[in-house]
């Protein structure tokens, strides 16, 4: 009985002169039939999805019909406008509520919701290819939502599982509980049910009773646990290899069916979602076996991996290292810098892909709500030639967000853009990597050493770092070894080759080698810092080795 069909009678506008022309006479209309719309059950491309910045928490909560809706035009008297996105979804919902509210005064905000949230739709009739990050529960379904005489809440005023953001060491498991309210006369008994979207990566849900009896105008609770043994968290994806905008998750749905159904007994509706992370825990120990040779000192330092996930040891030449200010995920801890060949880059033989390594002390949910500026002195003069701009890219090309972050090369003097590269950031993490091209700043081999710094500003308000130190690098003939590439598997140790060029060192100095692993644990683990130590009997023991730097600590040589 909720379901209708409202029959209407339509002429294209070009047919305007043609009936007030026949205005008066009769006429005959005939049926141009179902005018095809195949993408309108689909979750629009603009829509934008979760896990929400901070927390990870699954949202959106529900989804409702928001493409290419009519409605009232604001000033207009008598007209109507077409509009998208949220703010067409949300009167939809907000309708919902109303009728809710209506039928039950006494329900809390909280009992609304989640009337609203069990009782949405993910059926395929309704929503093509349903994920829980963009369109959370489901389809709102009005009469259900006024109906049901149960509901399902998690606490803190939600009816979702959002297990959020969890980097393990070890197996994953992490416990929540739901809520069901019955406010009927009668007992209602219920089987919980789990339904995966996606990969389910390992990961099970378990219960703490699947069968479970609601008695009249009362509640229960049920434990509801996210577990994911450690050869599955072993087996994840590392976090550089993902793109910069993904997000690794685990989703789906809790579904509490009722054995007997009937009008207001529906099936109710709980979304999940985790953001596993396993991590890595790769350490460097001391270096040892210095030699010097032609004027090169070499030496080796031992990698281990104590962690459970794999890690990979991308080392750099240490630039410099900034204080703690406070400032979360803008706050500054070191940056690198590295040369590789220029085939890494697409790039012709004699140029060279440029990396440049940034570690803060804080974590980012996401790098598109910060900006990263590195400046770039060519000619050494204390005046940046050029700024590389790492943010999201539909707000630089745009002015709207899109989640995508990539690196903008500018030419200070004219403004021109000259290249636009990727840029490594992964979600949830503490540690980007922003390249360019030694040609994008008119480098070729033979034009010696560049400064450069590097500046992060938040957009949400937290702060801005501008560092007041400079490093300066050559990408062509570097004063210490980098671009080396590890991969150390769980229990893993390898030998890293460290040298330092004593006559490139006086041009363009170093404080060390960073030895970058993005699948360690947020902040300083993500880069230890290896301090090249001078003698003070230069001419004979020149720079005989490297000391380990304790993860977090500021070292000055």
């Amino acid at each position: 009985p909720s379901e209708f069909t409202i029959p209407m009678i339509g002429t294209d506008k070009t047919a305007k002169a043609a009936l007030i022309a026949a205005e008066g006479q009769s006429g005959t209309l005939k049926s141009g039939g179902i005018i095809a719309n195949p993408t309108y059950k689909n979750t629009a491309d603009f829509s934008s999805g979760g896990p929400r910045e901070g927390d990870s928490a699954l949202k959106p909560d529900v989804a409702a019909p928001g493409v290419s809706i009519s409605s009232a035009f604001v000033g207009s008297g008598t007209e109507a406008q077409t509009l998208s996105g949220t703010s067409m979804a949300a009167p939809h919902t907000t309708g919902v509520a109303a009728l809710v509210v209506q039928a039950h005064p006494t329900w809390s905000p909280m009992r609304v919701k989640g009337a609203i949230m069990n009782t949405a739709s993910a059926s395929a009739s309704l929503i093509r290819g349903y994920d829980p990050r963009l369109d959370g529960s489901g389809v709102v379904q009005p009469r259900r939502a006024v109906d049901t005489v149960a509901v399902a809440t998690t606490g803190w005023g939600q009816s979702s599982l959002s297990f959020g953001y969890d980097p393990r060491v070890g197996g994953l498991s992490d416990t929540q509980q739901i809520h069901i309210s019955n406010t009927s006369g009668r007992a209602i008994t219920y089987r919980l049910s789990t339904s995966f979207v996606g990969s389910r990566l390992g990961a099970t849900i378990l219960y703490s009773r699947r069968i479970v009896r609601v008695k009249a105008h009362s509640s229960t609770t049920v434990n509801v646990t996210i577990r994911m043994l450690p050869p599955a968290m072993r087996a994840l994806p590392g976090a550089d290899t993902l793109p910069t905008e993904s997000v690794l998750v685990v989703e789906g749905a809790v579904t509490a069916v009722p054995t007997v159904g009937g009008r207001g007994r529906y099936p109710l509706r709980i979304p999940f979602l985790v953001v596993p992370r396993s991590l890595s825990s790769v350490g460097a120990g001391a270096a040892s076996n210095f030699s010097l040779a032609g004027g090169v000192s070499t030496g080796s330092v031992k990698l281990t991996n104590s962690g459970l996930h794999s890690g990979n040891a991308d080392v750099y030449a240490w630039g410099y290292t900034d204080p703690r200010d406070g400032l979360k995920e803008v706050d500054l801890r070191a940056v690198g810098a590295q040369s590789l060949p220029g085939a890494f880059g697409d790039l012709p033989a004699s140029d060279r892909l440029l990396g440049f390594a940034v570690n803060t002390y804080g974590t980012w949910t996401d790098a598109a709500n910060s900006e990263v500026d590195l400046l770039v002195d060519t000619n050494r003069d204390g005046t940046p030639d050029f700024l590389v701009i790492a943010a999201d890219s539909g707000l630089v090309l745009t002015g709207s967000s899109n989640g995508q972050v990539l690196g903008f090369v500018v030419e200070l003097t004219g403004g021109t853009l000259v290249d636009i590269w990727n840029v490594s950031a992964p979600t949830n993490g503490s540690t980007m990597v922003i390249y360019a091209a030694a040609s994008d700043f008119g480098l070729a081999d033979g034009s010696g050493a560049f400064d450069y710094s590097v500046d992060a500003t938040s957009l949400e308000g937290f702060g801005e770092d501008h560092t007041s130190g400079t490093a300066s690098f050559d990408p062509f003939h570097s004063a210490l070894s980098q671009g080396d590439f590890v991969t150390l598997t769980h229990g893993g140790h390898a030998t890293l080759p460290v040298s330092v060029d004593l006559a490139h060192f006086a041009d363009a100095p170093a404080l060390g080698w960073m030895v970058v692993t993005m699948d360690d644990r947020n902040g300083a683990p993500q880069a230890d810092l290896l301090s090249v130590v001078g003698a003070s009997d230069k001419a004979a023991h020149p720079l005989p080795g490297v000391q380990p730097r304790g993860r977090g600590q500021a070292i000055a040589k």
